[in-house]
């Protein structure tokens, strides 16, 4: 699926803590202030078991908050323990919490998107795992009409740190085989 250009957002590029300039830059202190903020919460992740991120997530759950997370399959050649025990001790918390139906037994769904209240959303290359807050990465934080479409997933399944202003976007989604990736790309060239 490819979006037409939608104006009307409002963009932030995020990296990880150590390249931030300031808190608002930093990828992991928005995750932590949209959750704080949020009256729904909708996560695909391919690595999820930072502890603060999932203590987080368990709390807001208990709130009453909405919490749906779609996780790739947790990995037994990495012994990805971890993302497994998260699992489970988000569902005991009322969070809604799926595998993402694959289509092979060594695809990856690999997405990074967080969208709260289905107008906030941070989407890029930052995993949530124990050891992600090492990485360096970026991920965009965008407000706007585009986020909407964002939660499509969720249907399906049942430069330098800072603002960057007002902008158009559109988004580019296809399906999880390589070829639907590839001739999105080329169509939206």
């Amino acid at each position: 699926m490819i979006t037409p250009f939608m104006s009307g957002h409002k963009v932030r590029l995020l990296t990880d803590t150590a390249h931030a300039r300031t808190p608002e830059d930093d990828i992991f202190c928005q995750v932590d202030r949209l959750l704080d903020e949020a009256r729904d919460i909708r996560i695909e992740m391919y690595s999820l078991d930072q502890p603060d991120i999932v203590d987080k997530l368990i709390a807001r759950a208990r709130q009453g908050v909405p919490v749906e997370i779609v996780l790739d399959p947790p990995r037994k050649d990495i012994r990805d323990v971890g993302k497994a025990e998260a699992m489970v001790r988000l569902a005991e918390a009322g969070a809604m919490v799926r595998i993402s139906p694959l289509q092979r037994s060594n695809q990856r769904d690999h997405v990074k998107l967080l969208v709260v209240d289905g107008c906030k959303a941070i989407i890029g290359g930052m995993n949530w795992g124990g050891h992600s807050p090492q990485n360096h990465d970026y991920d965009l934080l965008v407000e706007g009409p585009l986020v909407a479409d964002m939660l499509g997933p969720f249907n399906l399944h049942a430069p330098a740190p800072g603002a960057v202003g007002d902008t158009s976007l559109r988004l580019l989604t296809s399906d999880l085989n390589e070829r639907s990736i590839e001739q999105a790309v080329h169509q939206a060239i």
